[in-house]
């Protein structure tokens, strides 16, 4: 159940920031209560923009590589999120579910659970759970309780409402930008009552799909097996590593259903995860390390045991050298 407490009001302010790191990207996140996996391979790019108005959060987030985005927004908050992509956003899912171009993502009290498609762009804006009340005004109560409670859930954008919504969030952002560099105004609080008008029209008429549902239990059985995964990374000796069979008679399902559920949540086979899971957790202890353990000796630890491959897959995934990423962390010796 959300507990309505209103976000500190301000005035308007405006920031934004641009990283080649993931964990640095993630660390700008304000509020945000969200754990990044970098699904693709390759260099990672990452830009964040935003504005802040009273009990109301406008964003922009792009990011070059698929991620999966688990975790919370801030409390007593609602996020709203369109999801643009140069490529093909069907590689995309939320909450398990398959993202369609003209779908807005709702996050209402429980946890995200995103895989953004390559090169996406996130556009939407979080809303204070008692502003929100305020605008939809007497039908709260049933407009809110019709959203999926503790879960994300896409919703379909009623026509004219959810583009204009759409543009109205598209518009401040511009607005709040051009205006950061002094070539416009700030967004007004004419621009605040628009897109809330709009938001809570797109609430009143928007359907879920019949789809969630075989959605959210594809992703649950993803979940669980992904909490299996890294239990026995930290439990397991590094040469066991497990099989797509083992993982899915320990699950309890057949290895083609699991196989299915991690291409349809996260685009990568059960094994290919796996692969990716071992190279973030290689990845966190670098950025982590300010001990004298040699590359080699995390590695190692993750199941890495041919060093020149291990290298330069790592590159692949990252765009970068173990080393690189090391130097960042740990100063030179003299």
């Amino acid at each position: 159940m959300v507990s309505f407490l209103p976000l500190p009001m301000t005035g308007p302010t405006i920031r934004q920031h641009c990283s080649h790191d993931l964990d640095e990207h993630v660390e700008h996140l304000d509020g945000w209560q969200l754990r990044y996996e970098q699904l693709g391979r390759g260099r990672f790019e990452g830009r964040f923009a935003e504005v802040r108005l009273d009990g109301l959060q406008v964003f922009r987030e792009h990011t070059s590589q698929p991620v999966r985005q688990r975790g919370t927004l801030m409390p007593a908050t609602l996020g709203f999120a369109f999801v643009d992509a140069e490529g093909e956003i069907g590689n995309g899912a939320y909450d398990g579910h398959p993202i369609g171009p003209e779908e807005l993502l709702c996050s209402h009290d429980g946890d995200i659970d995103l895989r953004t498609p390559p090169d996406c762009c996130l556009t939407g804006l979080v809303v204070d759970a008692a502003v929100l009340r305020m605008q939809l005004g007497e039908s709260a109560d049933a407009d809110l309780a019709a959203l999926p409670p503790g879960r994300i859930a896409p919703l379909l954008p009623a026509g004219s409402a959810g583009l204009r919504l759409r543009r109205g969030v598209h518009r401040v952002l511009a607005a709040a930008l051009d205006a950061h560099d002094g070539a416009a105004r700030l967004p007004d609080a004419a621009d605040r009552l628009e897109l809330l008008e709009a938001l809570a029209e797109v609430i009143r008429c928007g359907q879920v799909p019949d789809e969630t549902l075989r959605g959210r239990a594809r992703l649950e059985l993803v979940n669980r097996t992904c909490a299996l995964m890294l239990e026995q990374l930290h439990t397991v000796d590094p040469q066991d590593t497990p099989t797509l069979e083992t993982l899915a008679r320990q699950i309890g399902t057949s290895a083609r259903t699991l196989g299915y559920a991690f291409q349809s949540v996260l685009g990568l086979s059960p094994m290919q995860y796996l692969r990716t899971l071992r190279f973030n957790l290689v990845r966190g202890e670098l950025r982590r390390s300010r001990q004298r353990e040699s590359i080699y000796d995390i590695a190692t630890r993750h199941g890495f045991w041919h060093f020149g491959h291990f290298s330069v897959d790592y590159r692949r995934q990252f765009g970068e050298r173990p080393s690189d990423t090391l130097a960042r962390v740990r100063p030179m010796d003299n």
